[in-house]
């Protein structure tokens, strides 16, 4: 068949019922990831209501296809002045997808060539749409940060459930803010003096990498916000990575935790060790009639070398929580990511954990990514 013979794309569709059709673009969607282009006229949405007209119908009457408005590189984050036909465009993206939660970005830089993106997406009434947003470079010493951290202090945010933090910096007069239906909060690069302000009362996976430290702070003083936070909610996942706390406060928090059921460390250089010391690792055995650290812990996750004798300790760990005890559930899952090569006596103990029914995953740094281990 020639292509002048070949039927036009939504030919193939004229059959599929409107709802089957909507199902497949949110399928496609899906695959696509998060990944976008440069130009917000390029994403997916777009082009699939750029088709024909039954596509477009299709699409515009479809919510859930426009919930996700990432950054168009080429458009939004350069110093000259933001488009009118870029703005018109975000706008319509927006609406499209109302009245469902929308998934977002928003950079304190687009205060110098993007103010009224900025100012559309921290209106009240988008930001009590907001369902997913990551936060970029607000700090108190910039306009752009102003206007978001007057949005977070001011806004009711009703449908935000997930919030990831990047190189913030909120240092300034403490102000309470409120994320009634937060569940997952990630800090990245990001002070932590913040936390001690935050209510988050449905909070239940809390992760953070590289705590940032600058001024007057120090490690102690942040890791004690960080710690008081955790304390104080009801988190059952928490990931801890790159953040310099020491073995004595990891400690004494994680036994203030008895609910927790997953927990991760890291730390992504290959000289620095995962901060897991002896004593944490005694304080995590299941030991007959004595009580154990974290009792209701499910799964554990370790990135970063061990010294051998943590090594053979964290084992010993893990082989007295493969079953369930009088002080302590099971440990059902295990995933570790160290940069040194497994020793052989160590693979024969994790392929015997497995037998016995853990879900154990373990990997190697080889080539510059992570390949998993057979056992």
């Amino acid at each position: 068949m020639s292509d002048a013979e070949r039927p036009a794309p939504c030919d193939w569709t004229t059959q599929l019922p409107p709802e089957i059709l909507a199902q497949i673009f949110l399928t496609s969607l899906a695959n696509a990831g998060d990944s976008s282009s440069d130009m917000l006229s390029r994403n997916p949405p777009w082009l699939l209501s750029q088709v024909c007209g039954r596509w477009r119908a299709v699409a515009l009457s479809t919510p859930r296809l426009w919930c996700t408005l990432l950054p168009f590189a080429n458009e939004i984050n350069s110093r000259s002045p933001l488009p009118v036909s870029v703005l018109a465009l975000a706008s319509a993206h927006i609406e499209r997808s109302n009245p469902l939660p929308v998934k977002l970005r928003v950079d304190s830089d687009w205060w110098f060539s993007s103010r009224p993106l900025l100012d559309l997406l921290l209106s009240p009434t988008q930001t009590a749409r907001w369902g997913e947003v990551q936060i970029l470079r607000a700090r108190e010493d910039d306009a752009g940060s102003q206007s978001i951290l007057a949005a977070l202090r001011s806004a009711t945010f009703t449908c935000l459930k997930t919030l990831r933090l990047e190189y913030c910096d909120f240092t300034g007069e403490p102000s309470r803010i409120v994320f009634p239906m937060l569940t997952s909060l990630t800090l990245f690069a990001s002070r932590t003096r913040f936390l001690k302000t935050l209510s988050t009362p449905l909070l239940r996976h809390f992760e953070v990498q590289h705590i940032y430290v600058g001024g007057n702070d120090d490690y102690t003083s942040a890791s004690a916000d960080l710690f008081a936070f955790i304390q104080r909610g009801a988190s059952s996942r928490l990931n801890l990575g790159n953040s310099q706390i020491s073995d004595n406060e990891l400690i004494g928090s994680l036994k203030k935790l008895p609910n927790l059921t997953e927990l991760q460390v890291s730390d992504t250089a290959a000289e620095v060790p995962a901060p897991l010391s002896d004593a944490l690792l005694n304080g995590l055995c299941s030991q007959m009639h004595e009580p154990c650290g974290l009792p209701q812990l499910q799964t554990l996750s370790i990135s970063g070398d061990l010294p051998s004798s943590a090594t053979s300790l964290l084992l010993d760990v893990l082989e007295s929580r493969c079953y369930a005890s009088e002080t302590c559930g099971p440990l059902r899952s295990v995933r570790l990511c160290p940069y040194a090569p497994l020793k052989p006596e160590t693979t024969r103990r994790l392929k015997a954990l497995a037998e016995k029914g853990m879900d154990v995953a373990a990997f190697t740094f080889r080539s510059h990514q992570w390949v998993r281990v057979v056992l």
